[in-house]
């Protein structure tokens, strides 16, 4: 029995994060466009986009080629919609009247603030041969996007590109990260493999507060800030969670970080990258501090994760994460808890 004391206790520890896990869904659920020329254009692209029901936010990333070479927002990009990218209110690409306005809910609420919230979404910059990267997060209750189009502006504003979004079944990962060791950090991630590159997005609890990962020096350390798929098959240690998962000589993960935290130490990121892998089930996903130590861990999986499912995840993932950090969707997750959590505590025994 007393030789069995670190791991119960361990296990016990992680029963605090019961309630906020049992109020989140995994997989996000994931859109996918492929973006097709408009009238005389040669854009074509395609734009991924998970939907984050707890904030009631949209995460996207996506890519564009065949725009006008050598964009600068700021010297280029004029007018209204010029450069942009957005999710419209129709129901085809026809033309302007099938493909609508932008989409959103211009009443003022908790998660609308009365203006448009596709302003401002779009790309900065094209390369030398008219291609350009997209990222964005929107918050806005407008969230039934199935069928909707995603519209790619030009510099001037015109419509250059569409596609409808449709749901993505296939290739869907996600993990629900706990705490590594005492530090209180934890989350929850959904990734998709492609082809050529892998995208993700979640969100982080518990990180240090008022962070920004750029500009500021905040996050410079190695893997400081980062959010990263590893090597290994197992949360437990540092060997078993390996490196950064990739192939090659350059390492694709480098650069993916969130981009800054709140006064409460929460982040949500969304990221793609080139990197040509078919499967990442049962590798870590793990999250690094400020300074790059790594805080959180889960590892990826198929499917979706029912609330039954908790007690599994945390006992497998081996974490002793003692904070509370996963706020609940709602009620839901709060009448859930005492169940979970006696069913947790049967298990640790």
């Amino acid at each position: 029995f007393f030789s069995s004391m670190p791991s119960i206790l361990s296990c016990l520890a992680a029963i605090a994060l019961l309630p906020g896990i049992a109020g989140e869904r995994l997989p996000w659920p994931v859109y996918k466009a492929e973006l097709m020329p408009l009238g005389d254009s040669r854009a074509f692209g395609e734009v991924t986009i998970f939907l984050n029901a707890n904030t009631s936010s949209l995460l996207g990333v996506g890519h564009v080629t065949g725009l006008a070479t050598n964009i600068d927002y700021t010297k280029h990009c004029v007018g209204a919609n010029a450069c942009g990218a957005h999710i419209h209110s129709g129901t085809a690409c026809t033309n302007t009247e099938t493909q609508g306005g932008h989409y959103y809910d211009s009443f003022v609420g908790p998660y609308n603030f009365g203006s448009d919230p596709w302003a401002t979404i779009g790309y900065r910059t094209t390369s030398p041969v008219g291609s350009a990267d997209l990222q964005f997060v929107t918050t806005n209750s407008a969230t039934s996007i199935a069928g909707k189009p995603f519209i790619v502006h030009d510099e001037a504003g015109g419509r250059v590109a569409c596609g409808i979004l449709e749901p993505v079944m296939e290739r869907v990962t996600s993990a629900k990260a706990v705490a590594l060791s005492s530090s209180g950090v934890t989350g929850t991630v959904t990734i998709v493999t492609g082809r050529e590159r892998v995208m993700g997005a979640g969100v982080a609890y518990g990180l240090e507060p008022d962070l920004t990962a750029s500009g500021t020096g905040d996050c410079s350390a190695a893997n400081g800030c980062g959010v990263h798929i590893h090597s290994g098959d197992a949360c437990t240690d540092v060997a078993t969670q390996g490196g950064h998962y990739y192939q090659g000589p350059v390492d694709p993960w480098a650069g993916v970080q969130y981009p800054s935290t709140d006064a409460a130490g929460f982040s949500q990121f969304v990221f793609q990258i080139d990197l040509a892998v078919s499967r990442v089930t049962g590798k870590p996903w793990i999250i690094h501090s400020r300074d790059g130590s790594r805080v959180a861990c889960g590892l990826l999986r198929e499917g979706v994760h029912n609330t039954d499912d908790v007690t599994k995840i945390i006992i497998d993932n081996g974490s002793a994460g003692s904070s509370p950090a996963i706020r609940p969707a709602g009620p839901v997750g709060w009448l859930l808890g005492p169940v979970l959590a006696i069913s947790a505590w049967l298990a640790c025994w």
